[in-house]
Parts: structure tokens; sequence; C-alpha cells
């Protein structure tokens, strides 16, 4: 591509970054902690819908995805769902309760994380300017989170354990990044073929999670009794729909 077009494209994908932000942070805050669970399955549900909105004319259409691609065994795949589900999950518990302009700082520390698992997990070698750079970023999210949560925070819509969440969801989501180069990486496998089938078991994953909400600071303060779930997440649908007072 020329040099131009990529300037755009690099351009667009900032751009849209961006708003993906401001409307994570958003819908998160909308709903609120008591739903954060339902927002985190109807997202994972869009993946679904959206991927295969792209994925399945072309099988049908084209010979993109191969007999070979179909016979790969799908246990990968789950690896990489369940890694997924835990970053979406702890993305969900933490956001609504973590300020907007201190989530895209540490957003940042999936790098770090990322070079650390990579020099574990696929024994990779980074040079002291990479590392150094990576200490840096990992630094400037401390300093941007500590002092906010030290200070008083009753009205500022902050809760300590609300960033730590979030803060955390990073690592399963580098650990799923190390695990696909070093195990797709000499394969011949579309990319839509395996963003359908990780975003099919990390949605149908995330729903072990659910006993995880009766824990405080899952979801709620003091968390949610078991028999209360099911209809929590009933109650963030029908919030969806607007037919609750709350939600109109």
């Amino acid at each position: 591509l020329p040099f131009q077009a990529l300037c755009c494209i690099m351009l667009t994908l900032i751009a849209l970054g961006c708003v993906n932000f401001v409307l994570l942070k958003e819908m998160y805050t909308a709903y609120g902690d008591r739903y954060a669970f339902f927002v985190n399955q109807g997202v994972n549900f869009l993946y679904i819908v959206y991927g295969g909105a792209i994925l399945y004319p072309r099988m049908c259409f084209t010979n993109v995805v191969t007999p070979e691609m179909r016979a790969l065994s799908k246990g990968r795949f789950l690896i990489m769902g369940i890694l997924d589900a835990l970053g979406t999950f702890f993305t969900a518990m933490g956001a609504a309760y973590t300020p907007g302009s201190m989530q895209p700082c540490l957003n940042q520390t999936l790098i770090p994380w990322i070079i650390l698992i990579s020099i574990v997990y696929l024994g990779k070698i980074y040079s002291c300017g990479e590392l150094c750079g990576a200490s840096m970023i990992m630094a400037g999210a401390c300093i941007s989170a500590v002092p906010t949560m030290m200070f008083d925070h009753e009205n500022t819509g902050l809760r300590w354990y609300a960033v730590c969440l979030y803060s955390f969801s990073n690592v399963p989501v580098a650990m799923s990044q190390c695990y696909k180069e070093g195990n797709f990486q000499e394969l011949e496998l579309d990319v839509w073929y395996l963003t359908q089938w990780v975003s099919i078991f990390q949605f149908f994953v995330s729903f072990l999670f659910m006993p995880l909400l009766c824990l405080p600071g899952f979801g709620s303060v003091e968390g949610t009794p078991m028999a209360e779930l099911p209809g929590q997440f009933w109650g963030g649908f029908l919030c969806f729909m607007q037919t609750t007072e709350e939600c109109a």
C-alpha cells in the first residue's frame, strides 16, 4: 500500500480506538455495576454476530476456509476463548468505577504484560531499550492511578477495587496474545474463522464466571446472592429494551 494510504489507515484506527474507549466507559457507566455482566455478555454476543456476518458468507461463496482449517482441533480455540473471556469479564467488573481518564493509561499496561509473558512462555529476548520503555509505561500507569485512588473519591465515581480489576484484565489478554503467537504462527488459518470460534467459546465460557458475582466487588460492593443472579441478568436485558423506569 502507498505511504499515504497507510497513514490514513493508522489515523482511522486511532480515531476508532478513541471512540471505542469513550463508548465503552459510557456504556458501563450507564448500566452500572449491577448490570455489568449483562453488558459484558451482550458485547461478547455481538462479536459472534458481527464476525459471523463476515465469515459465513465467505465460507458459503468462497474457498478461503479450507477443509484443513475446519479439521483443526478446537482445543486451542477454547484456550484462547477462556483467556479472552477472563479479560472482558475483569474489564466489565471494573469499567463502571474506573475513571475514563485513567482507562487509556491502564490499557497501555498490556504492552509490559505481553513482554513479560512472551519472555516466560515464548522465550523471547528484548533489548534494554524495549524493557525500559515497557517499565516506563507501567510506571506511568501506576503514577496516574495510585494518587487518584489515595485521595477522597466519594464523588468521583472511583472505587479502588474496580481500578484493580480493570488493570488486571490486561493479564489474560496478554496471555491470549502470546498463546496465539506461539500456537498459530506456523499455521495458515483464516483470521475470521479463528476469531469466530474464539468468540463463540468466549461467550459461553463467560457464563461460568457468574458465581464470581457473589463475591464483594464483583458486580456490586457487597456481592450478589446466587439466587438473584438470573433475575439480575434478566434485569439487564429489560434495561437494554428500555422497559424499566431507571433505563427508559
